[in-house]
């Protein structure tokens, strides 16, 4: 008796039902796939063999630093890494993923020590004595070198405005012209990474300074002519006030301790001054000199 080919064989139509179980099943054994977190530039470029998905390490160790103040911080070096070092380094080597690491590794270090250091510093001289000196003396002596412009004590009249003001504060890190010099900025960066590094990363004559060359051009390229501006830092004041809002008589005010309420300040100046960084504009003359003599 010979039996029927597989082919030839009757097979009876599926129910509705069962082809809606079945589906249904499917649905029920493969798990919903959640959206892959986009990788980001520090993710990328100073933590390579960390997950996607996973947080990067805390920056500043002080219980009062923000998520956006390590957020910017990340961001701050990875974009300075990237504009200053990848450019020669990728020539040398476009497979190295240790370089870039280390270089965060050693920031990291100068970082946290410059914040244990502002941690436990009492600004108050600072803010309540020597700043408004300094001001009212830079206001009085630029009001001073406007009041001699186009007289005898202008050279004849020939002295400019930053040319008379620089006579009457001659700062070596500012030339007349308003340009900030390299070479003292390079030394007082080096005098910062010799007492926040630990020997044996201040040592090494080459590590030192790479990492010291791009601290410098971060600062003169980028921080220095911007945080001098004036509307820079009339922004950066109103920004601190925030909005105007009506004072509620019901309403308990809070008032925080001194040095608490100045460091509170000093974070918010960084996150605001770091999150417009990257934007380079020119520089101001007066403003740079009170910079570098505060």
């Amino acid at each position: 008796m010979t039996t029927a080919p597989p082919s030839a064989r009757r097979v009876g139509p599926r129910s509705i039902q069962s082809v809606a179980s079945s589906s249904q099943d499917k649905s029920v054994l493969t798990p919903r796939l959640s959206p892959a977190k986009p990788v980001t530039l520090p993710n990328r470029l100073l933590f390579p063999t960390l997950p996607a998905d996973a947080d990067l390490p805390p920056l500043l160790v002080s219980p009062a630093a923000t998520p956006e103040l390590n957020a910017e911080l990340y961001e701050f070096i990875a974009l300075a890494l990237r504009a200053y070092v990848n450019p020669w380094w990728t020539k040398i080597t476009r497979y190295d993923k240790e370089f870039l690491p280390e270089i965060t590794r050693i920031l990291t270090s100068v970082l946290r020590a410059l914040e244990a250091r502002v941690a436990a510093t009492d600004f108050s001289p600072l803010v309540y004595r020597d700043l408004p000196t300094l001001l009212n003396q830079h206001w009085t002596d630029y009001r001073n070198a406007q009041s001699k412009l186009h007289t005898s004590y202008a050279t004849g009249g020939a002295a400019t405005l930053p040319q008379l003001f620089h006579q009457m504060q001659p700062h070596m890190a500012v030339s007349a012209e308003g340009v900030i010099d390299i070479v003292y900025v390079r030394q007082a960066v080096d005098h910062i990474l010799k007492a926040c590094l630990p020997p044996e990363d201040y040592e090494p004559e080459t590590e030192r300074y790479i990492v010291r060359e791009v601290i410098l051009k971060v600062l003169v390229a980028s921080v220095l002519p911007r945080i001098t501006q004036p509307w820079f830092i009339h922004k950066t004041i109103l920004d601190l006030m925030g909005s105007e809002k009506p004072m509620d008589h019901a309403e308990e005010v809070s008032i925080c301790p001194q040095s608490s309420c100045l460091y509170f300040m000093y974070i918010q100046c960084a996150i605001y001054s770091l999150s417009s960084v990257p934007f380079v504009v020119g520089s101001d003359c007066g403003c740079q000199r009170l910079v570098l003599t505060v």
